[in-house]
């Protein structure tokens, strides 16, 4: 059978479509990737705010963490082989060998209220910015001043007391000497590195009488292994000596006495001003090696506020006085930065052998006490300390500005005025109550 032929042309197929986008749908995609994109940096964006603000919240606990610590440690030694009260302690030789300024530093404790004046006004506890006093934040934090030996627990005991000379020659024969020597690996200063120059040196002769005098400087002998000498020159601190044989002083008959030295240390809320030279960290006390973590930024901004809030940090400083009440050089350290508040309380007793406990509180100004608090009668230190983030976060604080003696919820680094849409920082705030067993024993 025979087919007639098909129209068209034999084995010829239709054109493929070739593989790709048309406009439309590479206009959807790119618009979907962009906002996915977006959405992407928006969420970590929001992630990287959220993680710095809990890390700078983190550092303020940290701070405030670490800083009680180091200051309740601090406040427990207080009174630690030294008097409780120089002006009234039975137990010194004779109070009249030192000055009214010696006697004012020879506490066991002394807190200064910052709600006084006087806390906080001339160099070199300068005047706290008005940022930090004024109506936004209300603040009067407290200083507080602690005596004892911060230096070691060992008593070490004198062979004699040159009075002529402002000698103590320590008995070197005695095992704690060649116990410090040794404990200090052998140093040439091993036992006079517990006797820095210009703190106080406290002699305690056979008869369990005290007498207080001031360290010029101490020198030390050694051979091999051993100690050969230590001669610590002193300087008196108004009369001399008392010298009453057979009962109290440095006459002969007295001897087989100890010493040790005696700290006075001083915590305050401090704030460096510029321009952050020699003089400015040496009224501190502070080395220059500090100058990093206590210089603020002092750039202004077209409110005439500092662009960071720098200009309203304070610090936490820990620094050592001398006999005259100057502070040391290089004694001083820094405890804890961005602090908001550091506020103390004590329980004392009423009186002398009283069982009644008074409660100054924060505010120790409110005349509820029935009783005036006097340093041998504190049993115990209530410490509030309060950090705050570096930078401000929120816009507003929780509630009204509390009360000085109340605690801070917020900290307000930028005022009113300022162009500021964050001007709040966020707080932490511990508090701990200290036991103060050196001073128990004052009964007087």
């Amino acid at each position: 059978m025979i087919r007639a032929p098909s129209s068209g042309v034999v084995g010829r197929r239709a054109p493929a479509r070739r593989p790709g986008f048309t406009m439309i749908e590479l206009m959807v995609a790119i618009s979907t990737g962009m906002a996915v994109g977006l959405a992407a940096f928006l969420l970590a964006k929001v992630s990287l705010g959220a993680f710095q603000q809990d890390a700078r919240v983190n550092n303020a606990q940290h701070s405030v963490l670490m800083a009680m610590n180091r200051v309740a440690s601090d406040v427990r030694r207080a009174g630690f082989m030294t008097t409780a009260d120089a002006a009234t302690d039975p137990a010194l030789c004779d109070r009249n060998n030192l000055n009214a300024t010696q006697r004012d530093l020879l506490f066991g404790i002394q807190m200064f209220d910052g709600a006084d004046p006087t806390t906080y006004g001339a160099s070199p506890n300068n005047p706290l910015p008005g940022t930090v006093t004024g109506p936004g934040n209300n603040r009067a934090p407290d200083r507080i001043r602690l005596t004892g030996n911060y230096m070691t627990t060992e008593r070490l005991a004198y062979r004699m007391v040159n009075a002529a000379s402002n000698q103590v020659h320590l008995a070197i024969d005695t095992n704690a000497i060649q116990r410090v020597h040794r404990d200090g690996a052998g140093s040439a200063t091993s036992v006079c590195r517990l006797f820095p120059t210009g703190s106080f040196l406290r002699l305690v002769d056979s008869n369990k009488r005290e007498t207080y005098v001031g360290i010029d400087y101490c020198t030390q002998a050694n051979s091999g292994a051993l100690v050969q000498s230590v001669v610590i020159n002193y300087v008196t601190l108004g009369n001399p000596l008392p010298r009453v044989a057979g009962v109290c002083g440095v006459a002969e008959g007295n001897a087989a006495g100890t010493v040790n030295t005696v700290n006075v240390i001083e915590y305050s809320v401090q704030r460096v001003s510029q321009p952050f030279g020699p003089a400015q960290l040496d009224e501190h006390g502070l080395a220059p090696g500090l100058l990093p973590i206590v210089r603020w930024d002092p750039a202004v901004g077209g409110d005439g506020v500092s662009v960071s809030g720098d200009d309203t940090r304070l610090d936490l400083i820990r620094r050592q006085l001398d006999t005259d009440g100057n502070i040391i050089p290089n004694s001083g350290e820094v405890i804890a930065d961005y602090v908001a508040d550091f506020k103390l309380r004590a329980r004392y007793l009423q009186g002398p052998l009283s069982q009644t406990i008074l409660d100054s509180g924060f505010d120790k100004g409110d005349g509820i006490p029935a009783a005036a608090m006097v340093p041998n009668r504190v049993r115990s230190v209530g410490i509030r300390l309060t950090t705050r983030s570096k930078e401000a976060d929120r816009e507003d604080r929780l509630g009204a500005v509390p009360d000085a003696a109340t605690a801070l919820d917020r900290f307000q680094v930028f005022p009113p005025g300022a162009a500021r849409k964050l001007r709040f920082a966020r707080v932490r705030t511990m508090y701990t109550e200290v036991n103060l067993p050196n001073l128990a024993q004052a009964t007087w």
